[in-house]
């Protein structure tokens, strides 16, 4: 299942408008105290608790009942759905062994008085009990040994002793294991790679069951300094949160809101109205105004690319003037040695080929040692480029590319100018007398 699939609330629907929920019960008299609670959603999202009684029934089958007509702000949308059967129990209970609860045909019922099974725990089990991080979890099955009607119940075994973690019963394989993409460091330290299942625990102490589908080092908005990333699609987490939680709404909410607008959008305008909305929001950043503060900035608007490649075309410039100034010195110094390998039978050819071999071992030696220092001292001098002015590592991390193309282009450029030099540096020489030459010699 990818990340962004569309996946209906989870649960078992409700049939018809029920205004009331029943589940018969079997509990003993060592669960006096302990109360059962059940989540339901109707279908635009709203989720509403409600008790249902106390699981010390004596032993017996008990039908314990909850109405919840009044529960939702304003008339709710219909199916409703049976999300979650939870149990709560008292603080300070250490060590005590609860036994076994038994649960048997949930029904609604309407306005009218009609009643409806919606589960009635017969076939294979559809429900699983919460996770922990108890070592020995609870454990839900199907079970025959008690049954109020038909021929299985469902059977909640406890672990011994209380749990700071949510117990109780949800519908399995819907949303869960919620699937994620986590970050390195957070594999690395749970050992959850790709194709593991297990447990994310969020800042509320809150757990959510994920399934690794992929791994990352970087991730946009995130730094590797505040700790381990996990992404996970936001609405099967918060479909999670309200499943999986007592209050009347998730115990997980957003801290961030991204929003994209249209590009007639008034900037000032949206700003006010997120500062003045229920939610106060105040603290906006703006992609736009952030791109012309960097404009503003002459440093950021020519970008260090393009300041690179303004010193990079200096810098060749440099070299062509300077090789041409070094050719022409060493022709005007040498012409009474050129005269005489003329004189010995030389061509121009041959006078080519010889300055083109002295000279081309000057070219090839300078610029690959020119080139290995120049990314030695690159690497070196840029690389306050990969720190924050506190001195953390800068993310994404600074990375010198070298644009080898652009590199080969000046070399050639600059071949093109040595070749063009040596040509007419051949040709001055044959035309200046080698007697004359000797003679000022």
């Amino acid at each position: 299942r990818t990340m962004e699939s569309d996946i209906p609330a989870p649960g078992r629907t409700l049939p018809g408008k029920p205004t009331s929920l029943s589940i018969w019960v079997n509990g003993g008299p060592e669960m006096a105290n302990v109360s059962l609670w059940a989540r339901i959603r109707e279908a635009k999202g709203q989720f509403i608790l409600i008790q249902l009684g106390d699981l010390d029934t004596g032993k017996t089958w008990k039908q314990l009942t909850a109405a919840f007509e009044t529960k939702f702000t304003g008339e709710p949308t219909y199916p409703l759905t049976l999300a979650s059967i939870l149990v709560s129990e008292p603080s300070g209970r250490f060590g005590i062994a609860y036994p076994p609860v038994y649960f048997d045909d949930v029904t609604v019922t309407d306005a009218a008085g009609t009643a409806s099974v919606a589960e009635d725990f017969e076939g294979p089990s559809r429900w699983s009990s919460f996770e922990t991080r108890d070592k020995t979890p609870d454990v839900f099955a199907i079970a025959a040994d008690q049954v109020h009607g038909g021929k299985a119940a469902g059977r909640l075994t406890f672990h011994t002793g209380s749990s700071k973690d949510l117990r109780g019963i949800f519908v399995t394989g819907q949303i869960t294991p919620i699937p994620a993409i986590v970050s390195k460091s957070f594999a690395n330290s749970t050992g959850l790679h790709t194709g593991s299942t297990g447990l994310a625990v969020t800042d509320n102490n809150a757990l959510i069951p994920i399934s690794v589908k992929g791994e990352f080092d970087l991730f946009p908005t995130t730094q590797s300094m505040i700790g381990p990333v996990v992404v996970v699609n936001r609405d099967l987490m918060m479909l999670w949160a309200d499943t999986s939680n007592f209050l009347g709404k998730g115990s997980l909410g957003p801290n961030e809101v991204w929003l994209s607008l249209t590009p007639t959008a008034d900037l000032e305008v949206v700003k006010t109205s997120l500062k003045k909305s229920d939610w106060a929001l105040d603290r906006t950043v703006s992609l736009q105004e952030t791109l012309q503060r960097n404009e503003k900035n002459p440093l950021i608007a020519a970008g260090g690319s393009g300041i690179l490649l303004l010193a990079f075309v200096a810098v060749m410039a440099l070299v062509a003037v300077g090789l041409l100034a070094s050719l022409r010195a060493a022709v005007s110094r040498r012409r009474a040695e050129f005269a005489l390998v003329h004189a010995m039978g030389f061509s121009r050819l041959q006078l080519f080929r010889m300055l083109a071999l002295e000279y081309t071992v000057v070219f090839v030696a300078g610029t690959g040692a020119g080139a290995i220092l120049g990314l030695f001292l690159g690497r070196q001098m840029l690389t306050f480029l990969d720190v924050t002015e506190t001195g953390a590592k800068v993310e994404p991390p600074f990375i010198l590319v070298t644009e080898w193309l652009l590199v080969g282009a000046g070399l050639v450029l600059v071949l093109g100018i040595f070749v063009a030099a040596l040509t007419l540096a051949t040709r001055s020489v044959h035309r200046t007398s080698d007697a004359q030459a000797l003679r000022v010699e």
